[in-house]
């Protein structure tokens, strides 16, 4: 028994470590734990990634873990991937949304008294669509959020959603103006709008037989994403 015993001693002296110690040039590591608040950790990872290719070389070790990212690298990998992490991890934009009703008429009027923004949306319609004048028929004002509805003037029902984004923007999805009173959708869209920016939407309207100069021809909405 004690030559098979002093075998098995032997080779255990002879096998390499299980671990190799770190080479001397090789920067020490360290381990972080981020907490996410905004971001999930697996689009954390990602954008970590692409941002920084070289965050994931010589081994580091970088794990989304529910609402955290884990991280062992050395120290100017950690400084890089807070600094992406705090660039990365903000609360979404905020924004209300402005809607602006418009009649188009075949006569001409003064200009509607508008912010700024949107007056200048409405300038551009003025070089598209062949209308000679514009009266603000209803305005409204819808909150930010998953989902939105507004009855705007006793006549029309509102509805959307805002998604935000990177860089203060917003894809509004289901955005749709129905007559209140028939529930007949008129106007549905799906658009990105950035805070600060209008959107031109509009449809014909149902004339008369005899139209007159003050029958409204089209309904045009302007939708401006207000901070």
């Amino acid at each position: 028994m004690k030559p098979a015993t002093l075998c098995i001693v032997l080779l255990a002296a002879i096998l390499p470590p299980a671990f190799p110690p770190a080479r001397a040039d090789e920067p020490a590591r360290v381990m972080r734990v981020y907490e996410l608040h905004n971001v999930r950790s697996a689009d954390a990872f990602m954008k970590v990634q692409a941002a920084c290719p070289e965050c994931l070389d010589a081994g580091m070790d970088i794990k989304p873990e529910g609402d955290f990212l884990r991280v062992n690298a050395p120290q100017n990998v950690q400084e890089r991937v807070a600094k992406l992490l705090a660039e990365l991890d903000v609360p979404p934009p905020q924004a209300r949304f402005l809607l602006v009703f418009l009649d188009a008429l075949d006569k001409s009027l003064p200009p509607p008294e508008l912010p700024p923004t949107v007056r200048t949306a409405l300038d551009d319609v003025r070089t598209l669509f062949p209308f000679k004048g514009y009266a603000i028929r209803h305005t409204a004002l819808l909150n930010t959020g998953v989902h939105a509805f507004a009855r705007v003037g006793g006549e029309y029902d509102v509805t959307m959603s805002a998604e935000p984004r990177e860089g203060k923007t917003f894809f509004v999805r289901g955005f749709m103006v129905r007559r209140a009173s028939s529930d007949t959708t008129i106007l549905a869209n799906e658009f990105p709008i950035r805070v600060g920016e209008t959107v031109v939407l509009g449809t014909s309207q149902a004339l008369p037989s005899a139209p007159t100069p003050d029958a409204p021809r089209a309904l045009i909405v302007l939708v401006t994403a207000v901070p």
